[in-house]
């Protein structure tokens, strides 16, 4: 892996092995069991589930993990976009997120792994404008930081 970038935080990087682009999460724990989990989510092979690659230690033995590059944007910058234009999903299109959503746990669930981080920010769009989950929470080093959006006068 050829990267540039904050090693605490999530990277895009050259996979020097298999050629492309690769999505790098530097994770929490560095233990056996993480090791265990990163290896049962790799195993993950659906249409709605963002494919992860590989994953690997660096010099002062931290464990990251790789995925494919995903996408255009993810869940909440769509509901931003529309909100700042005025507009909303509509109730099909509503309808259709929450089936792909649950279609995703439900595969997940059924494989033995937990998400743990279900939110706007964590459901992509592809290129092909289909979308999966990603980031199952395994992969943060930084705590999130919740904000509200727009945020709420006082």
């Amino acid at each position: 892996m050829s990267s540039e970038g904050n090693p605490d935080a999530s990277f895009v990087a050259m996979d020097t092995v298999k050629g492309g682009l690769v999505i790098v999460f530097p994770l929490n724990a560095h233990n056996a069991a993480a090791v265990a989990e990163i290896e049962k989510i790799l195993k993950l092979k659906d249409e709605n589930v963002i494919p992860y690659t590989s994953y690997f230690r660096d010099n002062t033995n931290h464990l990251y993990m790789t995925a494919e590059l995903p996408l255009l944007a993810d869940l909440s910058t769509r509901v931003h976009s529309k909100k700042y234009i005025g507009k909303h999903f509509s109730s099909v299109d509503s309808m259709k997120i929450i089936s792909r959503i649950i279609d995703g746990l439900d595969y997940c669930h059924n494989q033995k792994v937990p998400h743990r981080d279900v939110k706007v920010g964590s459901i992509y769009y592809t290129e092909d404008n289909i979308l999966k989950l990603g980031n199952f929470l395994l992969d943060n080093k930084t705590p999130h930081v919740y904000a509200e959006w727009p945020a709420r006068k006082t």
